[in-house]
């Protein structure tokens, strides 16, 4: 049986290894159509790309990632 505390600590173990195959925002290679971070770590990364590594969600409004992340 899958409780919500299992799903969620899986979530949260996809979204830190998601993070760790990108390149933080605050580098050198600006996003031209990112508006929002998460801070993931001690690192900020587009919430989207996150997203688009954790769960294979593309095309996602921003907005929507941002609560799906909270």
């Amino acid at each position: 049986m899958t409780t919500a505390a299992d799903t969620t600590a899986r979530d949260r173990a996809l979204v830190h290894q998601a993070a760790a195959r990108l390149v933080p925002a605050h580098s050198e290679n600006p996003n031209k159509n990112r508006a929002w971070y998460v801070l993931v770590g001690t690192n900020l990364y587009y919430v989207c790309d996150v997203v688009q590594g954790a769960f294979g969600l593309t095309a996602r409004d921003v907005d929507k990632d941002r609560k799906m992340l909270d």
